[in-house]
């Protein structure tokens, strides 16, 4: 918060909060209790858990005009979009190490290597935990599927350019063999009378 701003929460005193645990945008798939990939449009996204506040609306019931504390899913930023499931692994890899390491004060390659460790560990529990193995195989298995299909796709444009080629040159070749055999004619002058 910029200097002088308050947040909404800070403007009521802690007991005055209703928190009727909401949480929005919920991910698809759970890293750990407080960082999450969710589906978009085009590609996935990291996002993390964070506690926000509203005033509460006539929706709200009894709660109109407090202030109510709800989780929401947010994107992490930078690390934010990735294509795959696997992009997403390595950017919450990414961040989580960054965001750890940020708070050592001169620490040695031990603590480093313990945080590589630990974020890994995170990651494979969340694999393992969310039971993906068989989609995370059946992704690969598709992936690999596709970019077979891909080389036959385009060797077979290969075989059929040589084919067009084939075609033409035995067009040409026809053409040549007609004209060399067949009898040439040859104008006979008239008979003046």
């Amino acid at each position: 918060m910029g200097k002088g701003i308050r947040s909404l929460a800070e403007t009521v005193d802690e007991s005055e909060i209703v928190d009727l645990g909401e949480e929005l945008n919920i991910p698809n798939i759970g890293i750990t209790s407080e960082f999450g990939i969710a589906g978009k449009y085009g590609d996935f996204a990291l996002v993390q858990k964070k506690i926000s506040h509203r005033t509460g609306t006539e929706e709200d019931g009894v709660n109109n005009g407090k202030v109510i504390r709800y989780r929401t899913w947010m994107e992490v930023n930078p690390f934010t979009y990735g294509k795959t499931v696997f992009d997403m692994f390595d950017n919450y890899f990414r961040y989580t190490t960054l965001y750890k390491i940020k708070k050592l004060k001169f620490a040695g390659i031990e603590e480093c290597k313990k945080i590589y460790t630990d974020v890994k560990n995170e990651i494979y529990k969340a694999i393992k935990g969310n039971k993906i193995d068989n989609q995370v195989k059946e992704y690969c298995d598709l992936l690999d599927e596709i970019s077979k299909l891909k080389v036959k796709v385009q060797e077979a444009y290969a075989v059929i350019d040589e084919a067009d080629k084939l075609k033409e040159l035995i067009r040409t070749k026809r053409a040549i063999i007609i004209n060399d055999t067949e009898p040439k004619k040859h104008r006979e002058k008239k008979e003046e009378k």
